[in-house]
C-alpha cells in the first residue's frame, strides 16, 4: 500500500514537472527614454517557451518599444534582460543567434526580390546554403500560396501575401521567439483572420513563442495565452485574455477614464 502511495506521489510530481514551461525571456524593470520622454517606466515581462503573449495599449503606450528593447534596437537606461535565466545585453545580431526574430510593422519585404530571394535574405545569418535550402522547403509547407509563386517578385503579391512572406522570412533563423509588430496593419478583416490563424499554426507546429503588438484585440485574444496592458510606458494590468473579456479594463485605459 505504501509503495502505491509513493508511486502515485512521484507520478504527480513528474506530471507537474512536465507541465512546467521554462521561462525563455525576462524583462526586469526596463526603462527607456527618448529624449526627455519616458517610453518605458520600469517594465517587467516574462515569456515562456511556446507561449503567445499579447502586448496591448493605446498609441504611445510603449508596446513597440518593448519589442525593440528585447531585440536590441533601442537602448534602455536601466533594467535587465534575461535569456533562459542568463543576464544579457541585447544586440540585434546576437539576439538572432540566440533565437529571436523581429518582424516589424508595415510588411517590409524586399519588393524587387523574388519570394525565394526574400527567404534567402531572411536566412543570411545562417550562412550554410544547404541549411537555408532545407529551411525554405520546410517553411513553404506552412505557406503553400507562397510556394506556388516562388519566382515572383514580392511587389506582385497582395498585402496579405506580403505579410505572410514577412512571417515566413522571420522563420528562416528557426527562432525560439517571434516578435511581431502590428501584423494586421492595413489588412482586410478576412486577411487578418488568415494571418492570425497562420501565427497560431506556427506556434503550434514549431513550438515558437510569439510576442505580438496589436490593436486588433478581438483577433489577438483568440490566440494569446497571456496579455500585458500598457499605458504611458507602464504595465497597468496583466493576465489571461479572459480577465479582459468584459472590456471594462481596456475601455478605461483606452478612453482615459
Amino acid at each position: 500500500m505504501k509503495l502505491w502511495l509513493m508511486l502515485g506521489w512521484w507520478s504527480r510530481i513528474w506530471e507537474n514537472k512536465m507541465d512546467e514551461k521554462e521561462i525563455l525571456l525576462q524583462l526586469k524593470n526596463i526603462k527607456v527614454n527618448y529624449g526627455g520622454v519616458k517610453a518605458l517606466a520600469g517594465v517587467d515581462i516574462e515569456i515562456d517557451e511556446g507561449e503567445i503573449i499579447a502586448l496591448i495599449g493605446p498609441n504611445g503606450a510603449g508596446k513597440s518599444t518593448v519589442l525593440k528593447a528585447i531585440f536590441g534596437l533601442t537602448n534602455f537606461q536601466s533594467g535587465q534582460v534575461y535569456w533562459r535565466g542568463k543576464k544579457i545585453s541585447p544586440v540585434s545580431y546576437q539576439m538572432v543567434k540566440r533565437g529571436a526574430s523581429f518582424v516589424p510593422q508595415g510588411r517590409r519585404v524586399f519588393s524587387d526580390l523574388t519570394i525565394k530571394e526574400n527567404l534567402e535574405m531572411g536566412g543570411f545569418a545562417v550562412g550554410d546554403k544547404i541549411i537555408i535550402k532545407q529551411r525554405i522547403g520546410s517553411i513553404l509547407e506552412l505557406f503553400p500560396d507562397l510556394k506556388k509563386k516562388l519566382k515572383k517578385k514580392a511587389r506582385t503579391l497582395s498585402g496579405g501575401q506580403q505579410q505572410m512572406l514577412a512571417l515566413a522570412r522571420g522563420l528562416m533563423t528557426d527562432p525560439k521567439v517571434l516578435l511581431l509588430d502590428e501584423p494586421s496593419l492595413g489588412l482586410s478583416p478576412k486577411i487578418v483572420k488568415e494571418v492570425f490563424a497562420k501565427i497560431k499554426e506556427i506556434n503550434l507546429q514549431r513550438k515558437t513563442a510569439v510576442v505580438i503588438v496589436e490593436h486588433n484585440i478581438k483577433s489577438l485574444f483568440e490566440i494569446a495565452q497571456r496579455v500585458y496592458l500598457l499605458d504611458k510606458g507602464e504595465i497597468v494590468e496583466k493576465g489571461s485574455p479572459q480577465k479582459f473579456s468584459d472590456g471594462q479594463i481596456i475601455k478605461r485605459i483606452f478612453t482615459g477614464r
